[in-house]
């Protein structure tokens, strides 16, 4: 059985809930779905609310803190699997983690290097090539390539591989 793509659902990243320096918040998404959430500083957890087909729904997630390098604390939920995650997903009426619900990325659930996604590479890596251009100003330095020159050049060496994979994945399947 396939899995789900997270990338289509509701996410709930920890970012936005511990950021906000009000212990009361809400969340609008475009679908004019919405959750409310409250922090409770004593026990160190998060209560969200939401509706789900007409249901309203109350959830509890602990939060754990791990510290930073330069100082400070990063938060995580912690799930009901009792995993530490940085996101939350609404699938079937519930928040949970991607492993509870088995859901998957979308860059996981494609093979970016069949021949049959050389079109879309080939479009990534022009925008990309474009970038590289605005940034080398000076294409050399006392006649010798600059380095950015020089990433450039391999850059478009790299492209005309894609172009040649695409061009082998259309000889081969278009007949």
């Amino acid at each position: 059985m396939a899995k789900t793509i997270s990338d289509r659902l509701h996410r709930l990243p920890i970012g936005i809930l511990t950021k906000n320096k009000y212990s009361i918040g809400s969340i609008t998404w475009g679908d004019n779905s919405s959750i409310s959430f409250r922090k409770n500083l004593n026990s160190e957890s998060i209560t969200i609310d939401y509706v789900v087909n007409e249901q309203s729904i109350t959830e509890t997630f602990n939060l754990s803190a791990s510290p930073c390098n330069y100082g400070n604390f990063r938060y995580w939920f912690t799930c009901h699997c009792g995993r530490r995650v940085g996101n939350l997903y609404l699938y079937q009426r519930y928040f949970r983690c991607r492993h509870c619900h088995d859901l998957t990325y979308r860059s996981k659930a494609t093979n970016l290097r069949s021949g049959k996604y050389a079109g879309l590479r080939y479009l990534d890596r022009y925008e990309k090539a474009q970038e590289l251009e605005e940034k080398a100003k000076r294409k050399t330095w006392r006649k010798v390539p600059t380095k950015k020159k020089q990433r450039l050049e391999r850059f478009y060496l790299k492209q005309l591989e894609v172009v040649g994979e695409f061009d082998q994945y259309e000889k081969r399947y278009k007949r």
